[in-house]
């Protein structure tokens, strides 16, 4: 059946509540403007088309929050939003844009938000897992790269693979590892079982050390014991 959907989008030069009605989205922030006036602070996002999103005064506060007051933080960071209905402009209910989830926050985000002057509600923003994360726009030479650094990463063991996981440039685009992330531990874990089983632990080490030793001083023995058996010169 046709979709409709492209229909549905407001006419505007930025993200409005009425093309988020019915659904969430999930934004990967690219740059953050602050311009002043109005609306003071712009979120670009990966396929915005132009059309930012320009939080209003208490969006603004949620994430700062989360992320601080330092915009350039922000980037590179993503946070899902929604339809709000009951948000109010001039005191009717006309809907308004709000976050429901936010990467990079250790927890559950609580805070408040005024209704009104004299009207305020409990609102907690919890964290974006992995999973609802969306994948980063790479190129698909760019994905396949990522890829091959994942799987060198995981080749040299877990510490490695957790090192090369966590860095800055990889976690924007994590969801293009989700789908191998298994195989990749798999790997990690047998290479470091290999590396296991081709370096001696320090308890083999001294088992060797005293075999040896023993090797040693029972050679030493049979020396001493042919010594004092064997004739004087020049008596034979």
């Amino acid at each position: 059946m046709p979709d409709i959907s492209a229909y549905l989008v407001a006419k505007s030069d930025q993200l409005n509540a009425l093309d988020l009605v019915g659904k969430s989205m999930t934004i990967h922030i690219t740059e953050v403007r602050v311009p002043g006036g109005e609306q003071p602070v712009h979120v670009y996002f990966q396929g915005d088309q132009g059309k930012p999103w320009k939080p209003n005064k208490g969006m603004k506060r949620v994430l700062s929050l989360g992320w601080g007051r330092e915009t350039d933080n922000w980037v590179g960071k993503q946070c899902t939003l929604f339809c709000e209905p009951t948000v109010k402009w001039g005191g009717k209910e006309v809907g308004g844009i709000q976050v429901s989830h936010m990467s990079d926050i250790p927890g559950p985000l609580q805070t408040v938000l005024a209704l009104s002057k004299s009207s305020r509600k409990p609102y907690v923003v919890q964290p974006l897992t992995a999973a609802q994360r969306p994948a980063a726009e790479l190129s698909s030479d760019d994905q396949a790269r990522l890829l091959a650094d994942a799987q060198r990463a995981a080749e040299n063991g877990v510490e490695a693979f957790r090192a090369f996981y966590v860095l800055p440039e990889v976690k924007p685009h994590r969801a293009v590892l989700e789908p191998k992330l298994a195989d990749f531990q798999k790997t990690a874990q047998q290479a470091d079982a290999e590396t296991v089983d081709t370096h001696p632990t320090p308890e083999q080490l001294a088992a060797a050390e005293r075999a040896e030793q023993t090797t040693t001083e029972a050679r030493d023995a049979e020396v001493m014991d042919s010594d004092s058996t064997a004739a004087p010169e020049g008596l034979s």
